[in-house]
């Protein structure tokens, strides 16, 4: 293992144990960014296997960001850096995947959205 993804491994375990410590579920998400929108990267394989080896939910973005791009969705003005439109735009991604697995459940009255975590 590179010595990148040793360092990963050992600051996301002792987010994984803090988040326990605090009775609470970490989900992961892989967002990819810049050049990472096309081609997996390590650090998406990383969450994955990470994810699948701890037992965790893990949500994987990629294949929304990439139907998003090819619609013609922008989601960045620069790299890595997303615009007004690209923040709004990844929160319903982030937020639609989690109602999918069930971890965020939201509820709609005209036109306020309340969500707690299910």
């Amino acid at each position: 293992m590179s010595g990148r993804r040793s360092l990963l491994r050992a600051i996301t375990d002792q987010i994984l144990a803090t988040t326990r410590d605090m009775g609470a579920e970490l989900v992961l998400i892989d967002l990819p960014t810049g050049k990472h929108v096309e081609a997996r990267g390590w650090k998406q394989l990383f969450t994955v296997d990470y994810c699948a080896s701890r037992g965790l939910r893990c949500v994987a973005l990629r294949p929304w960001v990439q139907g998003e791009v090819a619609a013609g969705e922008t989601f960045r003005t620069g790299l890595r850096h997303w615009d007004e439109a690209g923040h709004a735009l990844v929160a319903r991604g982030v937020a639609e995947a989690l109602q999918r697995q069930g971890i965020l459940d939201c509820k709609t009255e005209g036109s306020v959205q309340t969500c707690k975590i299910g």
